[in-house]
């Protein structure tokens, strides 16, 4: 790849392992931290006995991609395609009904900072007071 030969210019022949490094580690923790998101999201929509089945699930597909049923990247870049709308779909309609909320939120804490409210002097909410939203001062 150009990213390898550039950094075979430098330093040769490492190119070629410290890119296939970075990537397999890029791609782990991303697996990792997608089922960790996923996982929290399907406890949030359906409580715990949810976890299984999205473990059993999120597992089978990630051998599934692994297989030769991806050939081209056309067929990867439409399967991505198809991933991102299914989000979209999901979280547009989400930050139409939540947007002005979240901004209410954000020029509150602007606010807090300037007037020296927030720092290093104040502690951060509890977790409590973050969840039963007595963080955001009226």
């Amino acid at each position: 790849t150009l990213t390898a030969k550039a950094f075979d210019t430098v330093a040769p022949g490492l190119g070629k392992w410290l890119v296939t490094l970075a990537v397999w580690l890029f791609a782990i923790s991303t697996c990792i931290s997608w089922s960790y998101y996923g996982e929290q999201s399907a406890v949030y929509l359906a409580g715990d006995k949810a976890v299984l089945p999205y473990k059993i699930i999120f597992c089978a597909l990630t051998i599934v991609a692994t297989m030769d049923f991806i050939k081209t990247d056309a067929q990867l870049d439409n399967l991505t395609g198809i991933g991102t709308g299914v989000m979209l779909f999901v979280n547009v309609p989400i930050m139409w009904l939540l947007g002005s909320q979240a901004m209410l939120a954000y020029k509150d804490y602007i606010k807090r900072f300037k007037t020296g409210r927030i720092g290093a002097e104040h502690p951060p909410p509890t977790l409590e007071d973050l969840i039963s939203g007595r963080d955001v001062e009226e």
